[in-house]
């Protein structure tokens, strides 16, 4: 079962702001976008990635500071000493994709499918660095770039994340 997250006005403008910011620092520093979707363009796509981040740390109660500024190293928030890293589609029936397995560096990754002009985003589901390195496959991006993706299908789903964090909380 998928976890529909609507986010309020606030968090939509907090999103909004924050992106613009990452956009703005990123693109002055040299860092370019990872995205894989030449339909839109980089403030686009940091947007999306920005509320899905949003909508993670809602759902789970998790602390999560959208105008936190420097480098991605691969860890959106924390659950404890558990690092998450949210990966965010336009396309509901997107893939979790990385650049290769190196970038995989959190714990754990959550996958994400909304759109740019939506309040409401999905949580498909979410898989561990080691399975994730178990169940990959090679995808063709298009333009000859390669990246490391994983079907929608095998990921744990929304729900398990939740008993997961919790009993991890407890222990």
């Amino acid at each position: 079962m998928d976890v529909l997250v609507k986010l309020s006005r606030e968090e939509l403008y907090d999103c909004d702001q924050a992106s613009s910011l990452r956009w703005q620092m990123a693109r002055l520093s040299g860092v370019t976008n990872q995205r894989r979707d030449d339909l839109r363009d980089d403030r686009d796509v940091d947007l999306l990635g920005i509320k899905a981040e949003m909508a993670v740390a809602k759902a789970y109660n998790l602390n999560f500071n959208p105008y936190a500024l420097g480098i991605d190293a691969g860890v959106d928030m924390f659950s404890g000493d558990l690092g998450i890293d949210v990966k965010a589609s336009f396309h509901r029936d997107g893939q979790l994709i990385f650049k290769k397995i190196d970038a995989f560096r959190a714990d754990i990754a959550v996958f994400v499918t909304g759109s740019v002009d939506s309040d409401t985003l999905r949580i498909a589901g979410w898989i561990g660095r080691d399975r994730f390195e178990q169940v990959c496959e090679v995808l063709d991006t298009g333009n000859g770039r390669k990246a490391i993706a994983a079907p929608q299908k095998l990921l744990a789903t929304p729900e398990n994340l939740w008993a997961f964090l919790t009993n991890r909380k407890a222990n």
